[in-house]
């Protein structure tokens, strides 16, 4: 365990981890209240708030995809810089919404930073801790990526919706930074050495039974 805490790289997506849990609990709680501020109420608060739900989940499902292709064709590490990027700054654009149909595309590009951010962390914190404490390396991210709820929790309490999600995004952009320290994996660096190993290919997933 002692590795794990003194592990730069480990600490950066575990923050990472927290940062999107925040972002995901930051929008369940500030949903009713950002749509009454726009102007909805009664059943509205519903529909348009399953829209942005929707737009959100979207966005992760997409992002996944995309991500995982990147993160396979040009590194782990440049890939979590353009996840951290997008959902920072979709998260910075919907302090800003004046209407449904923006909050709905913030809230799609939120959701495609989102799904590369856990994805690539822990393919790539697997991919450079020994195995013996690969399994406590992630276990570690997740405990600290909980608490991403709970900050989320006490923020709500204190800040109007618009200022907490200026907050999110700022979060964002601060993590951004500490990952100046964080280097590619050993292994993809072994693997884009060997060009007749196809990367990134969705076909890989699909084309074997096994």
């Amino acid at each position: 365990m002692q590795s794990i805490f003194k592990n730069v790289t480990v600490w950066v997506v575990a923050l990472g981890y927290l940062v999107d849990i925040f972002d995901i609990t930051l929008f369940g709680m500030l949903r009713v209240q950002s749509l009454k501020d726009l102007g909805f109420q009664g059943d509205e608060l519903l529909t348009q708030g399953q829209l942005l739900l929707n737009a959100q989940m979207l966005g992760m499902l997409v992002g996944g995809f995309i991500f995982g292709i990147l993160g396979d064709k040009r590194g782990r590490l440049v890939s979590l810089f353009a996840s951290i990027i997008l959902y920072s700054l979709g998260n910075l654009l919907n302090a800003f919404v004046q209407d449904i149909n923006s909050y709905a595309i913030c809230r799609l590009i939120s959701g495609i930073g989102l799904a590369g951010e856990l994805g690539l962390g822990v393919t790539l914190v697997v991919e450079i801790l020994p195995k013996d404490i690969r399994g406590m390396g992630t276990a570690f991210i997740a405990a600290v990526g909980v608490l991403g709820a709970v900050v989320a929790g006490v923020l709500v309490e204190m800040l109007p919706w618009r200022i907490c999600y200026i907050v999110g995004g700022t979060m964002g952009l601060l993590l951004l930074f500490l990952r100046i320290s964080v280097s590619e994996s050993g292994m993809f660096h072994a693997l884009k050495r060997q060009s007749d190993i196809s990367k990134g290919s969705i076909k890989l997933l699909f084309s074997s039974r096994d």
